[in-house]
Parts: structure tokens; sequence; C-alpha cells
């Protein structure tokens, strides 16, 4: 079951970041809604056959919360929303959110595999989505358009893939990468370790290409967090070679070094290439060549006038201090404060359901320069959900970021893997119009805890555990 239950997680992923091309017409030929009762039969089926005990672990149940309490909530939001069809639109979204989300976690199942059928949709997805991307900055071509009539609004070689704006697809291309670097560290073929290398250095170009400042920055951070993970493994040859032999060895974090048997029976990535000889060594020398590579490649299309002309960071970085981008970033602030007006006025419990926007158009002092969306689905969530809603949801990132912080209870592995997928939900949250009702968004956060779920039932802390954790790191 567990097998199965990967297949329909990874088969979600990329059916829901196939966004416009798959749910557009799906939703024109009236079978949108039977598509997404399938999803939840799936997951039905999948909680109904996932073993009992695997309930006991915080994970789901963080996630599972957040759900629980916005929709108790939802009957005063609608009552009190200004107006009723924009509220019953985002209640359609938000149900759909809550199918693919929920039953992604579902058959993640709190297992190795189904946790490994996220991995695969998320590279899948990559792949799929960043393939488009690349044939849109190759071609200056588009798949779909913001604005049918306008034609394409942005630069020609700016992608969208099938996401309609640049933005939403830098930051979904973060979660993917996080996902297909997941997968990466549990292969033991230096081979598919490079393939996946060379896929993610391609989807990263995608993302320079999108020119999201945003975007930028969430890539920096996950590929800190990958530096980050493979560090020790590049510091310890003689450990390699030990494993090789029948070895084993920590790290000193309390976590498996390399060569290291993991609790869940599988070697680590520095034991499985040590055990093929020379593999850690040329994974290394493939990685440092790599990133010397692009490093050159960096350097000149920066210093060579003719490659500088047509440098999307270049580009980006003169906008940095464009009078536009200026006016933007002071937009988003004034939606923020007119957000937070409204969450006072309702004396905290909430806006409404969709109510932003109607708001702000019939507010006589809006006190914004232009009428838009929030650009914030944080403070969009907080007020027009209020204070229960919004502290529940904060709440339960706070518990993926605490988990992911401590080398206690999770693996390496899994700290980065969560802490990658975060990345893309707060860079997601910040920088599309209104990400609060993309299923894409809730599916980020669904991957994080299913990557907490499947850990912590292969590594629960015991008192004797880490006292000897403690003792490793002394010596």
């Amino acid at each position: 079951m567990d097998l199965c239950a990967a297949l329909v997680a990874a088969a979600i992923i990329v059916f829901v970041c196939l966004g416009g091309v798959v749910l557009l017409p799906l939703n024109r030929a009236g079978h949108l809604w039977t598509a997404q009762w399938t999803v939840v039969a799936l997951g039905v089926f999948a909680v109904l056959t996932m073993p009992p005990r695997r309930w006991a672990a915080w994970a789901p149940w963080t996630f599972i919360a957040v759900w629980a309490v916005l929709f108790a909530w939802m009957p005063h939001a609608l009552a009190v929303a200004p107006d009723a069809r924009a509220a019953d639109i985002e209640l359609r979204r938000f149900v759909q959110c809550l199918i693919y989300s929920a039953a992604l976690l579902a058959c993640a199942r709190g297992a190795r595999l189904g946790l490994a059928g996220v991995r695969v949709g998320w590279l899948l997805a990559l792949l799929t989505c960043g393939g488009i991307g690349l044939w849109e900055v190759l071609t200056a071509n588009h798949l779909l358009f913001l604005d049918p009539v306008r034609g394409w609004v942005f630069g020609p070689r700016m992608p969208a893939a099938t996401f309609l704006n640049p933005n939403n697809l830098a930051a979904m291309l973060i979660g993917m990468i996080a996902g297909a670097w997941a997968l990466r560290s549990g292969l033991r073929w230096l081979w598919a370790r490079v393939a996946l290398d060379v896929v993610v250095v391609l989807g990263s170009v995608v993302v320079v290409f999108t020119q999201s400042r945003a975007g930028l920055l969430a890539l920096a951070v996950v590929y800190a967090l990958e530096l980050w993970r493979r560090w020790p493994l590049w510091h310890a040859g003689h450990r390699e070679r030990a494993a090789a032999g029948g070895g084993a060895s920590s790290d000193g974090n309390g976590e498996p070094g390399p060569g290291h048997e993991r609790e869940d029976g599988t070697e680590t990535e520095a034991g499985d290439a040590g055990a093929a000889a020379k593999g850690p060594r040329w994974s290394r020398r493939w990685t440092l060549g790599a990133g010397g590579a692009l490093a050159a490649l960096a350097v000149a299309s920066v210093t060579i006038p003719a490659l500088a002309r047509r440098n999307p960071v270049v580009e980006m970085v003169g906008m940095l201090f464009d009078d536009e981008t200026a006016r933007s970033d002071g937009l988003r602030l004034q939606l923020i404060r007119a957000a937070l007006r409204y969450l006072r006025e309702s004396g905290w419990t909430g806006s409404g359901a969709g109510s932003f926007e109607p708001l702000l158009w019939a507010d006589p002092e809006p006190g914004v320069v232009k009428l838009t969306n929030l650009h914030n689905a944080f403070i969009e969530l907080l007020s027009q959900y209020g204070l229960v809603v919004g502290a529940t949801h904060a709440l339960s990132l706070i518990a993926l970021l605490a988990v992911a912080a401590s080398p206690r209870y999770l693996p390496r592995d899994n700290r980065v893997e969560i802490l990658g997928y975060l990345t893309a939900f707060f860079a997601f949250g910040i920088v599309a119009s209104s990400s609060l009702t993309i299923p894409g968004w809730w599916l980020l956060q669904a991957s994080a805890a299913a990557s907490w779920w499947a850990a912590a039932r292969e590594r629960t802390p015991q008192p004797a555990e880490s006292h000897a954790l403690g003792r490793s790191s002394e010596t």
C-alpha cells in the first residue's frame, strides 16, 4: 500500500504544478470536480489503510490543526464578509487547497516510501515546469498568458511556465529544487546524483531568468542548506574508507556520519558511495568542478559586455535602484497597513472571507496608490480570518522550524529538506499577488510536514540515546 500511495503523492504534485495546462481545460470541460473527488477518494483510502500507530506523531496533526481551525472559523468569516460572491469563491478555492494538500500528506503516510513519492513528485515537477521555463527562455515563446488580451506583459525571455507569473514560478521552483535534492541524498548511484545536480542547475537558471528578487534570495538559501548538508561528507575521506571496510562513525552532531547506517536501515550518501570505492571523492570533485565552472560563467556574464547585456541578474540589479521598484515596495507596505487596519476594525476576529479587495475598493481613504491584491498571504490570512486562525498557522510553521533546527529529533537530510520547502513557502507567500488559495503553496507546507512525519517515526529520541549523543559531541 505504501508504494501505491507514494505514486499517488507524486501524481498529486505533478497535477497541481501543471496548473493551467491541466486545471483550466478540466474546468472548462466540467471535469475538474470529478478529478478532485477522485483525489479525495484516494486520500481517504490512504487514511483508512494506514496502520493506526502512524498517527502517534505530532507532524500530521500540526498541519491538520490549521485546516480544522480555519474551517471551524469559516462560518463567522462568511457571515461578516462584505462580498458574498468573493467569499464563496475563496471558500471553494480553500476546499481545493485542502483536498490536494491533505491527500498529499495522507498518501505520504508517515513512511519512507511515501516521502520518496513526495520527492519524486517534486523532481518530476522540476523536469516539467523547469523544461517549459527553459523553452521560454530560449525561444521567447510562452505557454500561458496572464492577460490573453494584452499578451505577454513581462520581459520576452522571463519564464512563467504553468504558473502565469514569473514570481510564482520562481518560488515553486525553489520547492521543486528542495525536493529533488532531498531525493538525491538517498540515492546510491553516483551517476544519478550527478544527473540530479545537472537538473537542479538548469532549474536554477530558470529561477535567475524570472528576475524575482525573493526567488534569487530563496535560491541562495537552498544552495547554502545543501552545502551545509554535504559539508561533513566532503571532509570525511578517512571515514569513507573505513565505511568501505565496514566501519561506522558519527558526524559529531548526533547524526550518522559518512558510512553509518541510518536508523531507517539505509546507508548515508557517503556510505553508499564509499562502498563503491572512489564514489565520495569523485562526487566531491564533480561538485567542486561544477561549482568552479558556474562561478567562472557567472563572472564572465558580468564582465564581458556582450554577455552582460543579456544577463538577467545584471538587469535585475539595475532595477533594484529603479523608481518603479521603490514604488512597488512602498505599495506593498501600504497594502499591509491597510489590511492590518481592517483587522483592527474587525475587533481582531477577521474582516471576512475574500474581504480584502472589496474593502480596499470601497474604502474612501485606502491609503494606497494602487488598488490591487495584498501580495502577502500571511497577512491576508491574519487580516481576513483573525488572530485565532493566524496564530494557529504561525504555530504550525514554528513547530516545523523548531524540529528542523534540532539535530536531536531529525537527521540532517530531513532537516535540510524541511527548511528547503519552508524557504519556498515563505518566498511564495510574499511574492505572489495572493498565494493564500493556490494549492501549490499548501503543498509545500504539506511536504515539509511529510518529511517530519516520516523521519520522526524512524528517529524517536530516547533518554539513553540523548545521553550518548551528548557524550559524542564532547569527544
